[in-house]
């Protein structure tokens, strides 16, 4: 197999990963703890995005963290993901409340829809290969 296949596989795997802590999160904080579903939202996107870094970094990207420290990575990883996190609190909004889906479900298409972006824009900043360019 590839680098590149290995690498996007392994990412996907953190994703679900990822994927399950938010679900999580999110139903324990909107349906046990009775918190707005999009205040639930942007916790359990924190918690998955720390959960997300610490696995991608550790495994995934293993052979790209002698770039920069791991505050950097975190740092770069926090601001390439914020995009992400927006587009997924925005739909999960607009799927919720204007389409009328259920919150999880909306969760669920949001992760989904940002993953492929986030992937691209990591792979080129986050944990760039010496001999990339962006």
């Amino acid at each position: 197999m590839n680098k590149p296949l290995k690498t996007f596989i392994k990412y996907g795997i953190v994703g679900i990963s990822g994927t399950i802590i938010s679900m999580s999160v999110l139903y324990t904080l909107t349906d046990i703890f009775n918190i707005y579903y999009l205040i639930s939202g942007l916790i359990a996107i924190e918690i998955s995005l720390l959960n997300n870094f610490f696995w991608n970094d550790r495994w995934t990207f293993l052979h790209n963290n002698n770039m920069n420290s791991v505050h950097i990575r975190l740092i770069d990883y926090h601001i390439v993901s914020l995009a992400g996190a927006l587009i997924n609190i925005m739909f999960l909004y607009i799927l919720t409340s204007w389409i009328g889906l259920y919150y999880l479900l909306s969760n669920l298409i949001a992760i989904m829809g940002v993953f492929i972006i986030n992937y691209i824009i990591n792979t080129r900043i986050t944990w760039k290969e010496k001999n990339d360019t962006i």
